[in-house]
């Protein structure tokens, strides 16, 4: 009984959701603070921004990072998209980092032409690699959360890592182990209660 809890995708899903939620306002906005950042942008929330936050956003974003992780031929062209979109977010926010997202589209591109044959290994066979690529570049297609001038390129990347790349992780467990709608689902519940906290402790 124990087993069939542990593997039970609701319960993971729950724990994901509070998890990312404490470790969101307990250590991220702890550590905004610390940098002498407001925790919230004080943005307001209307219609729009809600169905943009938890039904948009959740369904096009895990359909362009997330899609694509998983061992099929009909999912491998969806592994670059966070690449080609990680080039984008370089060009017009770090530019004087934009060597990194080359170097990385360069290697994915190496791996693909060497399994041209089978591309299913192009996943399987050097998965972590697309997962932590993933996490990363989830992590910073959210910089334009962080519009702060007072603070460099080197510690707005660093910002988005600690903040994303948790929840980036459980979102990948999700979507690797129970599909794609269970990501969705997290996400969207994810974005739900946080414009719902939001409003409760900074208004």
């Amino acid at each position: 009984m124990k087993q069939n809890i542990i593997k039970s995708p609701f319960i993971i899903l729950i724990f994901c959701l509070i998890f990312s939620l404490l470790y969101g306002y307990l250590i991220v906005d702890n550590f905004k603070i610390w940098l002498g950042i407001s925790p919230y942008n004080g943005a307001k929330v209307g219609f729009g921004v809600i169905i943009s936050a938890v039904v948009i956003a959740p369904i096009v974003e895990e359909i362009l990072f997330r899609f694509g992780l998983r061992k099929n031929n009909s999912a491998i062209i969806f592994q670059f998209m966070p690449i080609i979109i990680n080039f984008i977010v370089f060009y017009y926010y770090f530019k004087n980092l934009i060597l990194i997202p080359f170097i990385i589209f360069s290697y994915a591109v190496f791996l693909f032409i060497r399994n041209i044959k089978n591309l299913e290994l192009v996943y399987e066979n050097n998965k972590i690699f697309w997962w932590i690529i993933n996490c990363l570049i989830f992590s910073l297609c959210h910089t334009f959360y962080l519009d702060d001038e007072s603070i460099n390129s080197y510690q707005k990347i660093l910002i988005l890592f600690i903040t994303y790349v948790p929840v980036s992780i459980c979102l990948i467990y999700l979507r690797v182990n129970f599909g794609i709608l269970h990501a969705i689902l997290l996400h969207s519940l994810d974005n739900l209660f946080t414009l719902i906290l939001n409003h409760i402790l900074y208004h």
